[in-house]
């Protein structure tokens, strides 16, 4: 697993070097949550 820093910057620069909607919603699994955790941007 990578970092909560390391992800934020990966998905950053996905998002600068393409179109909005080609790159997917930053989620998180956490052990006891019904659902996965969305990132805020």
């Amino acid at each position: 697993m990578i970092s909560d820093i390391e992800a934020m910057q990966i998905y950053k620069t996905l998002q600068s070097l393409t179109s909005g909607y080609l790159v997917p919603k930053l989620a998180r699994e956490i052990a006891g949550e019904p659902n996965k955790t969305l990132y805020a941007e």
